[in-house]
Order: structure tokens, then C-alpha cells, then sequence
């Protein structure tokens, strides 16, 4: 019995449950004995911040710009990293780069991780992808560096490069981006970086190798040919950002909240869309914008970003498949079909079951804020409800954006917060596996019944 319990705990599939808490309590202890830090920094605050690091959400309740010396601000860098890659890439990235041998097992998880499909070939995407984020933050971080030498000095850029990448939203500066709110360059280069890193690893070396057959002309046309599921994350993605953008530009221009300027308008309306999609970094004091711009960006938060990438959420994958469930239904047809191909029962039931999963998760974090913050009556915390929800949508989706809530927390509300960003960035499909894996398989069938429902 203690035999197959002790199988179970330490599955592959357990693998990242534990490197992440591994990490995390590693980070935590670093960043606490960093002889340079202010005293403000208790333990609690240094494992919130390493738990916030590690999970790629932004969340901070210590300015990290001021509170940590340049160690700590390393440790965090270097948490965001692992974070964002993932612990399992890394693993087996070593792996193979001493010559060990990575079992089936272990091959099968990193696929359900990166949401691959089985015909891959396993070290050239760990190499590819590997030498593809780092090459991309390095020309993000020369970009930056360029455009803003003062601002962006070289390990600053690196920072924010590697933060805007992974999707953490951390900033060395305690209004984030504000500051650049109006500079295209700027903003530009920070919307590229979360955009690449929220499409997912997958779709990144698909189009990698698209780009790489195009310019060596290996094909007769010059065409892009993508797979089904990268076109989906790719039209997704878009359509989300741009309608998005569209809708909190207009809900501010009516509201009155807007600066007045149509261009810086434009400007941080779009990067508004891109930075709730998981990324967590201002352009604009959030307080400022209006009530109906605010809950456009909570439901991006609660979409998230693609499967496989450094972005939590719901995913694009599900939203898409409820919007084609949503379709299909209303024309009469009983296919789910996306784009070119039909959607099987058994990937919707899956979506069915992570929309479930995510509302719970979502719900009981509101309702433990709700209790631990004291506030029991709610005329008296009708104006801190919405930032409950707020937060708690921002924590679990890896957002980092938060009305307020998080630096007034106390040791209650940070490990809930922290519990919230670790379920959110291990994602709920990871988790639901993971959860049926240590479950006893069931040999029979009840008799089913029929249930009305109107």
C-alpha cells in the first residue's frame, strides 16, 4: 500500500508539483539572507515573492526595486526564468545535455507540460525552444537598451526583457511602466515580448520552423503552412488582443476617464488588452480607469494565455471551444467544429471540466478572502469586493495586476494569494491529472439515467 502511495506521490506527473515548491522554498530562503535588503523584508514577504517569481504572476507585496539588493533582484530574475521555461524543461535539458537517458515517462509528462503532440523530436524542441527564449530576451533587452539607455540600463533591460517574456510582470521601478506610457518604442517592444511568450512554446517553434523553411527557400510557395491548434492559438490570440484593445478604448473614451490624447489612448488601450492576457505590467494607475474597462480586463485575466506557454488562465484552446460549442449549438449542428476540423467529445468534456475547475477555484478564493480579511458585512466591504475578485482572478491567471488589495494583505490573505498563483501556474489540466492519477480505477458502470433540464 505505502509502496504504490509512495509510486504515486513521486509520478512523473508529481515531477513538477514538487520542483516548483522546491524552487520556491529555495528562492524564499536566498532572498531572505540577502545581507542587503531592507528590513521591511520578513520571511513571509521573501516566500510570497519567490512564490510570485517562481509562477510568473507579479504579485508584490515589497517594492523590489528598492526593498532588494542587486542578489536579490538576481534570485527573483532567476526565479522568473525557471518559471517560465518550467521546471521540467529544465530538468531534462540537463539530461540530455549530459547524455542521460530520459525515460518514456518523464517524456510523456514534458509533452502533457508543453502541450505537444506525440510525433516531436525531443531534443531538438528542448534545444530549439531553449536557444529560441533566450535569443529572444537578449534582442528584447538590446531593443529596450536602445530605445532607453538611461531608463533601461543593461541589467535593467535584461530584467524587464526576461519579465515581459515570461509573462511576470515584475518591474525594477515602482510604477511600472507608466513612466513610457505614450513611447511606441517602448511599449512596442514590451507587447511583442508578452505576446511571444503567452502563444505557448509549441506554437513558437512551429513558426520557427516556418520562418526557417521560408528563408531557405525549401518550399516551391511562399506560404506558411501551421497546424491546426497553432492556428487556433494564433487567431485566438488576436482576435483577442484587438477586440479587447477596441472595447477598453471605447469604454474609457465614453466614461471620460481617457488622457485625451487619441494616440497615447490607442496606446495603452492595446496594451492594456496584452498586459491583462497574464503579463501584469501598468502603463496607467489602474484606479484611474473606468468600472466597465476594469471588468473587460478582468474577463482577458480569466481567459489567460495559450497551453504551454509562461501564461496562466483559463487558456485560449477553452475559450475557443466554448465560443465553437456557443456556435454550433445555435446553428443546430452537433459537431463542436473550430476553424477546419471538429472538436472531440472528449476534448470538450476536458474544456467542460477545467471552465469547472477554474470557477471553483476562483470562487473559493474570493470566499477565503472574504473571511480572513474580515469582512463580514458586506456594506462594509462592498468597495473591496470587486478588488477580491480582481485579485483573486489576477493570482490564480498569473496576472499580477492588482487594484491595491495585495500590499494591504495580511499573513492570511498572502498564502492565499500564494496558493492561488501555485494551483494557477501549475494549470488546471496539470493538476486534474495529477489528482486522478492518485485515484483507484473503477472496473464498473452504474446504469445511467436521464435528467430534465428546463
Amino acid at each position: 500500500m505505502w509502496t504504490n502511495l509512495r509510486k504515486k506521490i513521486f509520478s512523473p506527473l508529481a515531477v513538477p508539483v514538487w520542483g516548483y515548491l522546491s524552487v520556491i522554498f529555495m528562492g524564499a530562503c536566498f532572498l531572505y539572507l540577502d545581507p542587503y535588503k531592507s528590513a521591511e523584508v520578513s520571511f513571509i514577504n521573501s516566500l510570497f515573492t519567490a512564490t510570485s517569481a517562481a509562477c510568473v504572476t507579479g504579485l508584490s507585496v515589497v517594492n523590489i526595486g528598492t526593498e532588494f539588493s542587486l542578489f536579490g533582484q538576481t534570485i527573483i530574475l532567476l526565479l522568473i526564468q525557471i518559471g517560465g521555461l518550467g521546471i521540467m524543461t529544465y530538468t531534462t535539458l540537463i539530461m540530455v545535455l549530459f547524455h542521460r537517458k530520459v525515460s518514456f515517462f518523464d517524456r510523456v509528462a514534458i509533452k502533457q507540460s508543453l502541450s505537444q503532440s506525440s510525433a516531436f523530436s525531443f531534443k531538438k524542441f528542448l534545444f530549439g525552444i531553449s536557444l529560441a527564449v533566450f535569443c529572444i530576451e537578449l534582442i528584447g533587452a538590446v531593443f529596450l537598451y536602445l530605445l532607453d539607455p538611461i531608463g533601461f540600463h543593461p541589467y535593467s533591460a535584461l530584467f524587464h526583457s526576461i519579465s515581459a517574456f515570461c509573462n511576470a510582470g515584475f518591474s525594477l521601478y515602482a510604477e511600472s511602466l507608466i513612466p513610457w506610457q505614450g513611447n511606441i518604442g517602448i511599449i512596442g517592444v514590451f507587447s511583442i515580448l508578452i505576446i511571444l511568450g503567452g502563444v505557448g512554446f509549441s506554437v513558437l517553434y512551429e513558426c520557427g520552423a516556418n520562418i526557417k523553411d521560408f528563408f531557405l527557400r525549401k518550399r516551391k510557395k511562399k506560404a506558411f503552412f501551421f497546424s491546426w491548434q497553432t492556428q487556433i492559438v494564433l487567431e485566438t490570440t488576436f482576435m483577442l488582443l484587438f477586440i479587447g484593445a477596441a472595447l477598453i478604448f471605447f469604454a474609457e473614451q465614453i466614461a471620460g476617464t481617457a488622457t485625451g490624447n487619441i494616440k497615447d489612448d490607442i496606446l495603452i488601450a492595446f496594451f492594456q488588452s496584452v498586459t491583462a492576457r497574464t503579463a501584469g505590467f501598468q502603463t496607467v494607475n489602474l484606479s484611474n480607469l473606468s468600472s466597465v474597462t476594469l471588468l473587460l480586463m478582468l474577463a482577458l485575466m480569466f481567459i489567460g494565455g495559450s497551453p504551454g506557454s509562461c501564461s496562466g488562465g483559463l487558456k485560449t484552446i477553452t475559450f475557443r471551444a466554448w465560443i465553437g460549442f456557443i456556435v454550433s449549438r445555435l446553428r443546430g449542428r452537433e459537431q463542436i467544429r473550430i476553424g477546419r476540423f471538429a472538436l472531440e467529445p472528449q476534448s470538450f468534456n476536458m474544456a467542460v471540466t477545467m471552465t469547472v475547475f477554474v470557477f471553483l477555484a476562483i470562487f473559493l478564493g474570493v470566499f477565503s478572502f472574504s473571511i480572513f480579511e474580515n469582512n463580514f458585512i458586506f456594506a462594509q466591504a462592498k468597495n473591496n469586493f470587486f478588488a477580491y475578485i480582481f485579485e483573486t482572478v489576477s493570482a490564480f491567471s498569473t496576472v499580477g495586476l492588482s487594484l491595491g488589495l495585495t500590499n494591504g494583505l495580511d499573513m492570511a490573505g498572502k498564502i492565499i494569494s500564494m496558493l492561488l498563483m501555485f494551483i494557477g501556474r501549475l494549470g488546471p489540466v496539470w493538476l486534474l491529472m495529477l489528482l486522478q492519477s492518485l485515484q483507484r480505477p473503477v472496473h464498473y458502470k452504474l446504469a445511467e439515467e436521464i435528467l430534465p433540464f428546463s
